[in-house]
């Protein structure tokens, strides 16, 4: 199931959110009570505006 969801996350991503998943860290988290998928990478990395990025599993949309 996370592949799929993965693959979706990435097909409705801009350049930001992609750059987050090719180079960060994948988290599960809860928020708000729906499951989400956390992309975070390294705070020394030079590109920060996607660190943080969110997918939400449940509603299949990215959380900004």
């Amino acid at each position: 199931m996370r592949k799929l969801e993965r693959e979706m996350a990435y097909a409705n991503a801009g350049w930001r959110e992609r750059y987050a998943m090719d180079n960060g860290t994948e988290t599960e988290i809860r928020y708000n009570g729906h499951k989400c998928l956390k992309y975070t990478y390294d705070i020394n990395d030079p590109y920060q505006d996607g660190n943080g990025a969110m997918w939400d599993c449940d509603q299949g949309k990215w959380i900004y």
